[in-house]
């Protein structure tokens, strides 16, 4: 078997871990540092994919329609989003780390993941409070995900 090959480090704010990216193969895996483990995996993402198949699937005949995924991961939650909702959608990713965002626009490119670079899916990378306290956002409520870690 192949080792895995670490291609990134991120710090979580407020002391919170770090987060790595690995690679093996075609694998890709980020993990928290420590007895937490591996968050995402792009070999095992279908509760991503059907979370926001579920959440965005009454959105399909909304006129543009407006969705916010809370967090990057790996993309897939975006991918499966741009995948259901109408041409005239629009989508942003609102991510608290941005690292994790810059490794969907380098290592992770080849990776699975889909087309999330596309103009419908702008990318920003702030505190979610703070974004929302200084923007005036109208959006459709479709689902909230939260990657938790297992606790070690």
């Amino acid at each position: 078997m192949k080792p895995w090959i670490e291609l990134g480090t991120a710090q979580i704010p407020n002391n919170g871990g770090l987060l790595k990216l690995r690679q093996r193969d075609q694998e890709f895996s980020i993990s928290l540092s420590g007895p937490r483990g591996e968050l995402m995996n792009s070999r095992r993402f279908n509760s991503e994919r059907e979370l926001s198949l579920l959440g965005c699937a009454h959105l399909k005949q909304h006129k543009k329609a407006r969705v916010v995924v809370g967090g990057m991961g790996m993309g897939y939650t975006l991918a499966a989003a741009l995948e259901v909702l109408p041409p005239d959608a629009k989508v942003i990713v609102a991510d608290l780390i941005s690292e994790v965002v810059e490794w969907n626009r380098g290592p992770l490119g080849p990776a699975p993941v889909g087309p999330w670079t596309t103009a419908a899916a702008p990318c920003i990378s702030v505190m979610c409070v703070s974004y929302w306290n200084s923007t005036t956002v109208t959006m459709m409520p479709c689902c909230w995900m939260s990657t938790t870690a297992p606790r070690g």
